[in-house]
């Protein structure tokens, strides 16, 4: 059971780091992650510093329908609104979502299963 649970946790992560690698089209870049979690309220970006990072990850994003479904509406489109306004500061900075965490694992499957459903799951702009 236990290793069941640290396979839910582990799986998501070992997704976004290889969809992070594959990304990178200039092998030489360094790839910094940050991750901002979201889950406790509105994220103070200015304690972000968006020229060290490549990559920041929101967590958490849950799957509901095969797609990608926000459940605070009212400050997970405001955290993200302002994670990506950090672009203006390095441009090349991607905002990825983080999808599932440790109550939410268990739609990921279904939702990357097939092309169709994996439409759901693109990055959020």
């Amino acid at each position: 059971m236990k290793r069941n649970l640290r396979l839910l946790t582990v799986f998501p992560l070992l997704i976004m780091v290889l969809m992070v690698m594959s990304t990178s089209k200039d092998k030489s870049e360094k790839v910094i992650i940050g991750y901002v979690g979201g889950y406790r309220g509105l994220v103070d970006v200015t304690l972000i510093s968006p020229k060290k990072l490549s990559h920041i990850n929101y967590a958490f994003i849950n799957v509901k329908n095969s797609r990608a479904f926000i459940n605070r509406p009212e400050t997970d489109t405001v955290n993200l609104r302002n994670l990506v306004s950090l672009k203006t500061q390095n441009p090349k900075l991607k905002v990825l979502i983080s999808i599932g965490g440790w109550a939410w694992s268990e739609n990921f499957s279904d939702a990357a299963l097939t092309d169709t459903a994996r439409v759901g799951l693109q990055k959020v702009r």
